[in-house]
């Protein structure tokens, strides 16, 4: 579609990269070879390229275009191009979703599965156990209740969808691949995580754009290197162009694919034939209109109750704070809370005063206690706060306030000392934490102070190398 809209050629072609000039190699599977920063800026396309090549056929209908350069790829006059203010090179964004984790990374992940060489897995480790290990670690993480979805089988894989990619490579992939892979590929595919990571977050400032730069062309060299040239693809290439995206049209966060995907899903459901879905679509969006339109007019005259607001689907979910009660609450615990409590107040707390409860849905985001949460396929009870992290072991209301009594987790910052291919820089993972130890004393958070929910990675029941735990704080805006 970008390259239809673009009128350029596809990504087969020879020169099918619509934001370069760069040839690709290659007959059937095109090759887009490694190139330099500084190349790349040299030959990148201009809005006049394209200006240039309608106004000679708009004066030279029946004549072919002349041997020129800047017009290798153009197929045609983009209607684009009507648009005065808009930019047809950099007004496109190399979008994340397709070029990066349908791209990119699912084309390295069955790269993996799919592959007996001995330069990718650790010792001791083939296809098979890779296979059936990494997908045991798979399933035994719980993700967040804000998650579409849990981690599935590797056997799986060709079903999974964007988010599961997504999800896969910026919150599993470190924590779960250390003893089955070597470190070189362990590296590699985290250039790719940090990419993505810097990607989505803003500001997008110099440094930010120089770092992705160097990660690119160092993601770029590796793959070739541990892949082979098969493996430079047009989705590969055009991360050489993400910067510029990044610098016209902001963190990739702006411009998600999600919300089209979503709504593609609505659209979808509303078709009854397909021979002509666009007709069935209009009449189906009019009827919608006029009827919401109806109901709108109507509801403005009634007085109605919180059931029947309820039922025209007027409450605000997203506001509304919901509860549940634990029934059963061990002594020791309720020793606890008072103590905690006691602390906090400086007053006699009394447990008629308390209310206790095992979840609680609070501006839309579930909370629950470490408890309630051992045998939920959801882990909702890491919470961050004050730039501390904390386990929630019980959850309380005093005085009116929601507040969760913890235990805090001692972190420390995931660096990766980078000797990959041409070693020229070390990155943190920003966003993945190695807990050190957890405090055995208990703390009072109150729920307004939550900045954040944390994923919680327990590691320790796995019998390789690598056996610590990690908290990883969600970066994603775009779910």
């Amino acid at each position: 579609m970008r390259a239809y809209l673009r009128q350029v050629r596809q990504y087969n072609h020879r020169y099918g990269c619509d934001w370069c000039l760069i040839e690709a190699g290659g007959a059937m599977a095109r090759e887009f070879h490694n190139h330099s920063q500084q190349e790349i800026n040299r030959l990148l396309r201009k809005k006049k390229d394209f200006m240039d090549f309608k106004d000679y056929f708009e004066n030279n209908e029946n004549h072919l275009p002349p041997s020129n350069n800047r017009f290798n790829g153009i197929n045609g006059i983009s209607p684009l191009l009507c648009l005065h203010d808009f930019d047809i090179v950099r007004g496109i964004s190399v979008e994340p979703m397709h070029s990066i984790s349908l791209g990119v990374f699912r084309k390295l992940l069955n790269g993996i599965i799919n592959t007996d060489a001995v330069n990718i897995f650790a010792k001791n480790i083939t296809r098979t156990i890779f296979i059936k290990e990494m997908s045991q670690r798979l399933i035994q993480i719980k993700g967040l209740t804000e998650m579409p979805r849990t981690p599935r089988h590797l056997d799986q894989l060709k079903f999974w969808k964007s988010c599961e990619f997504d999800t896969f490579l910026s919150y599993y992939f470190y924590p779960t691949s250390y003893g089955l892979l070597k470190l070189p590929v362990i590296r590699h595919v985290s250039t790719l995580a940090r990419i993505y990571y810097l990607a989505h977050i803003g500001p997008v400032g110099q440094s930010v754009l120089s770092e992705i730069n160097n990660l690119v062309e160092e993601f770029q060299q590796g793959t070739s290197t541990l892949f082979g040239s098969k493996y430079l693809s047009y989705n590969l290439h055009i991360l050489s162009h993400i910067s510029e995206s990044l610098k016209f049209l902001g963190p990739n966060s702006n411009v998600s694919s999600y919300p089209l995907e979503d709504y593609m899903g609505q659209l979808k459901s509303k078709v009854r034939r397909y021979s002509h879905a666009g007709p069935a679509l209009i009449r189906v969006f009019m009827n919608d209109f006029r009827f919401k339109e109806y109901v709108e007019t109507k509801i403005k005259k009634w007085n109605l109750v919180e059931k029947e607001k309820k039922f025209f689907g007027l409450d605000e979910k997203d506001s509304k704070t919901t509860k549940l009660v634990q029934e059963k609450i061990p002594d020791k615990m309720i020793n606890i809370i008072i103590e905690v409590l006691n602390d906090k107040y400086e007053v006699q707390v009394n447990p008629i005063d308390l209310k206790i409860f095992k979840t609680i849905r609070f501006r839309g985001i579930r909370y629950s206690t470490r408890n309630y949460c051992e045998k939920k396929l959801r882990n909702d009870a890491f919470i961050r706060s004050d730039e501390k992290f904390y386990s929630v072991e019980a959850i309380c209301e005093f005085k009116a306030k929601v507040l969760f009594i913890c235990r805090q987790l001692e972190t420390k910052v995931t660096s990766l000392s980078f000797n990959g291919f041409t070693g020229f820089f070390s990155f943190k993972l920003d966003n993945t934490f190695a807990i050190i130890k957890e405090s055995t004393n208990y703390h009072c958070v109150e729920i307004e102070s939550v900045s954040t929910k944390c994923i919680h990675i327990n590691s320790i029941s796995f019998h390789w190398t690598n056996k610590t735990n990690f908290v990883i704080v969600p970066f994603l805006q775009n779910k």
